[in-house]
């Protein structure tokens, strides 16, 4: 009996332990206008304030009644996608359903060249909750010159949301997002120019709350095989292009 006890035990641990839990407080909504040639994106997401290896997109429904929640999860470079029908309660776990996965394939080499990018953020004023700032971003640490500076304004949170609205302005993935220094704050609205475009960006935050994702091991559906480097796919894909 003891050794049966034991055994659950192990396994009940186990499941614990492989489990992949994704747990969210804010629920904020982007909107990203590239003004030069009047394109607008609007986007939902799911943020932890206090973990930037993920985040969720909330997507529109494929079928009557359905919305599609997007994770994505640097560390264990997986995609998993649930399925919730009621959006009474969208921080209520129970009403989410797992539905499958894919892989999240990062380019090592893109990966190190964004992991030394810095951000640095200089105030310059506050004023009735808004705080009015510039970010600069340097290529490394050490860098001098910055490579681009944005305006922003930002407002007061739980927890440093800083990095989603660069995620949308940069192009760049969120943990590869490094600020100097810590600042509980999600940026309200901000303008920045780049290659001859006017880009600007508004959020706000529509909810806090507590959502617990889970996908434990055994239900994981995944691709049987693992896709290659990017580099690799690439070159496969130009291959079968020449033959």
């Amino acid at each position: 009996m003891k050794i049966r006890l034991l055994f659950l035990f192990f396994i009940f641990i186990s499941k614990n332990v492989f489990s992949q839990q994704y747990k969210f407080n804010y629920y904020v909504r982007s909107k990203i206008e590239n003004t030069s040639i009047k394109y607008i994106q609007v986007e939902d997401n799911f943020l932890n304030s206090n973990e930037k290896s993920y985040f969720a997109k909330i997507n529109d429904a494929y079928e009557k009644g359905f919305r599609e929640i997007t994770v994505f999860d640097y560390k264990r470079e997986v995609i998993h996608f649930f399925r919730i029908k009621n959006t009474d309660n969208i921080f209520e776990s129970k009403n989410y359903a797992y539905y499958y996965s894919a892989y999240l394939i990062i380019d090592n080499t893109e990966r190190d060249k964004l992991s030394k990018l810095i951000y640095r953020q200089n105030d310059i004023s506050s004023d009735s909750g808004v705080k009015k700032v510039t970010i600069e971003k340097y290529k490394k640490a050490a860098s001098q010159k910055p490579q681009l500076t944005i305006t922003a304004e930002m407002k007061r949170s739980k927890g440093d949301l800083r990095n989603l609205a660069i995620m949308f302005l940069m192009s760049t993935p969120l943990p590869y997002i490094n600020f100097e220094a810590q600042d509980n704050t999600y940026i309200s609205h901000a303008d920045m120019k780049i290659n001859k475009a006017d880009i600007t960006l508004d959020s706000e935050i529509q909810e806090e709350g507590n959502l617990e994702l889970v996908v434990h091991p055994d239900e994981i559906k995944l691709p049987k095989e693992k896709p290659g480097p990017v580099k690799d796919t690439i070159e496969n894909i130009l291959k079968g292009i020449k033959k």
